[in-house]
């Protein structure tokens, strides 16, 4: 019995050897065999559709499975759902969440793989004595931390359970990883090592985890704005090495096409291809991956998005690399006025940036400034001061004297000083490109290019313009308008297509008449609907013989079996026929359909006449 589920084992590592490479199964010499690979399963159907090429993308919550490093910078707590219809009836459904607190990032997922239903089997009897399911779970946790503004580093750790029939085993792994922007916009790298961890028993096998070593290098803008380009190399354990690369273009940060490559797929060509598609916070992204005769695989993961960015805390300094004159570069209402012999010693400290605020009792010379407790405490209090006031030229300046002083809190109160300027410098920039955006957005409105007007007013609400929404509205409403025109033009241009078929005077007093001879009849009055309708029936007598029957039907009613449509009916022929001799065909197929409803065969050669209409227009335009 034994033997047997160590072979269904063995199929069962088969199975995902179809979505994982075969190697990770074969023999290793020493006894054991790679454990547990579908921790090596592709999720998110983002990165699956760009070959995995993921180890350097940040921001992103697929960060958590292959580099947890890069799970920085996700900016809104995020949420995905993934479902993963995989080969040889197996599936998958894949749960994970993050969140930012500062510089920190925390993450969560969960894992349920479904392998199918096998036939139990056995030595005395192979035909089988019943079925048995396997499968496996994993829930893992991650963690990781942003230094500086371009590096990151994280760490995960997992627990897992395989199960198949009635033995099952557990485990836990590893992962380390690192994340750096090497030029903003234009370059990042990532390194992670995943799978680390013990090896695992199977019944009487020791197999060892797929131990991955992965490099990686995204280019988030090539040549043009939402062209993005990944790579990945990755050294497995007992493996030839893999290679990835993907390539994503985005409309509007709203619609993308991927396409990626992935020399781990022996089965097919390796190649994959995806789409995703972004409103507000909700992302749905599929991929598409073929394994030839195998079959194909499909991924389909929904990530959402909410709450606010985080807001980083400033980190406290260390004085040995503090120079009172760190503050960052203001703009010019906020910049201080330095003698040009300041001096950036620390030894030989500046003066004071003369104001009319300042407190005239402290020395312009930090040499010549009293020292002690008091003092230092005194210095670091105005510094505290100044910082509320968003004076940080003069905050920097007495916090680094107070620091001088050996004051313990001046390293603190100086990152607080460097990270307010940094947020003053950001809200005027962001405030910058939100009236730049609101500008465009103004302009291509006053030119009716509405998408354009749309994306920029969009782009100013995202960077904090109160008026964004106003804007937006405008565009909205001026879109309707444009609707409207657009659609009076079309019927102004069908009606002008449509007349050139009634210039004939017969056939415009032909409908005349039968208009008037269908409103007559509908006031009883037969005699004149007698006569319009002769006058009609000498034109063309098979659009004018429902109505002579139904004028017989209105003189000898008690010879009829039928008694005749609606009055409301013979209106709406009337005002169809009226409508269809002035031109307005689409009106004229309204009231005729009216009529036909109500019983009134006489509404057919009406209905006839519009569609020859019609595709004579349409004859015209084209």
């Amino acid at each position: 019995m034994a033997f047997h589920l160590r072979r269904m084992a063995r199929a069962c590592a088969l199975g995902l050897s179809l979505l994982v490479p075969a190697a990770a199964f074969a023999g290793t010499g020493d006894g054991g065999t790679s454990a547990a690979v579908f921790l090596r399963l592709a999720n998110g159907g983002a990165a699956a559709a760009l070959g995995e090429a993921y180890v350097a993308r940040s921001g992103v919550i697929e960060a958590l499975h292959y580099n947890p490093g890069g799970l920085t910078r996700i900016g809104k707590a995020q949420i995905q759902m993934q479902h993963n219809d995989y080969l040889l009836d197996m599936k998958s459904d894949y749960a994970a969440g993050a969140f930012s607190a500062g510089r920190w990032t925390l993450g969560s997922s969960l894992l349920i793989l479904d392998q199918g239903t096998f036939t139990r089997r056995t030595i005395s009897n192979p035909a089988g004595t019943g079925r048995f399911s396997a499968g496996a779970q994993m829930l893992s946790f991650a963690v990781s931390r942003q230094f500086g503004e371009r590096v990151s580093v994280g760490g995960a750790g997992r627990v897992f359970r395989e199960k198949l029939d009635n033995i099952s085993r557990t485990g836990e792994s590893f992962d380390l990883g690192v994340h750096t922007i090497a030029i903003e916009d234009l370059l990042e790298f990532g390194a992670a090592i995943r799978n680390m961890g013990p090896a695992v028993k199977f019944d009487r096998d020791e197999e060892n985890l797929p131990l991955d070593i992965s490099l990686g290098l995204h280019v988030p803008r090539l040549f043009v704005r939402g062209l993005k380009v990944s790579t990945s190399l990755s050294f497995v354990r007992r493996q030839e090495p893999e290679f990835g690369a993907g390539i994503e273009y985005g409309v509007m940060n709203m619609a993308f096409l991927r396409f990626g490559y992935n020399s781990r797929n022996d089965l097919g060509s390796g190649l994959t291809a995806g789409l995703g598609f972004h409103v507000g916070g909700f992302q749905l992204d599929y991929a598409y991956v073929p394994f030839n005769d195998a079959g194909n695989s499909h991924r389909l993961s929904m990530t959402l998005a909410f709450g606010r960015p985080p807001r980083f805390e400033p980190q406290e300094p260390q004085a040995h690399d503090r120079n009172v004159h760190s503050a960052p570069r203001l703009s010019n209402d906020l910049a201080p006025t330095e003698p040009a012999s300041v001096t950036h010693s620390r030894d030989v400290p500046p003066p004071a940036p003369p104001r009319a605020d300042r407190d005239a009792s402290v020395p312009r010379k930090v040499s010549g400034l009293p020292s002690g407790p008091d003092k230092a405490k005194e210095y670091a209090d105005m510094a505290r001061r100044f910082l509320r006031q968003g004076n940080y030229a003069q905050a920097n300046f007495y916090a680094g004297a107070a620091e001088k002083m050996g004051y313990p809190d001046a390293g603190i109160i100086l990152g607080q000083i460097d990270a307010a300027a940094k947020d003053e410098i950001h809200r005027h920039e962001n405030a910058a490109k939100a009236k730049e955006y609101a500008d465009m957005a103004r302009r291509f409105l006053e030119q009716g290019n509405m998408i354009q007007a749309k994306f920029y007013a969009t782009e100013s609400q995202r960077f904090g313009n109160p008026d964004a929404g106003n804007l937006l509205s405008q565009i909205s409403a001026a879109e309707a308008e444009q609707e409207t025109s657009r659609k009076a033009e079309q019927s102004r241009r069908l009606a002008a297509a449509v007349a050139p078929s009634f210039r004939r005077p017969d056939d415009v007093q032909f409908m005349r008449d039968l208009s008037k001879a269908w409103e007559a009849l509908a006031l009883k009055k037969v005699a004149a609907a007698r006569d319009f309708a002769a006058k009609a029936a000498a034109v063309t007598y098979d659009d004018a013989e429902k109505l002579l029957i139904e004028i017989d039907r209105a003189e000898k009613p008690e010879t009829q079996d039928h008694p005749g449509i609606p009055i409301d009916a013979m209106l709406y022929l009337s005002s169809a026929w009226d409508l269809l001799s002035n031109g307005n065909a689409p009106l004229a197929e309204l009231f005729a359909s009216k009529a036909l409803a109500r019983g009134a065969d006489g509404a057919i050669p009406i209905i006839r006449r519009v569609y020859r209409i019609q595709s004579e227009s349409s004859a015209a335009a084209r």
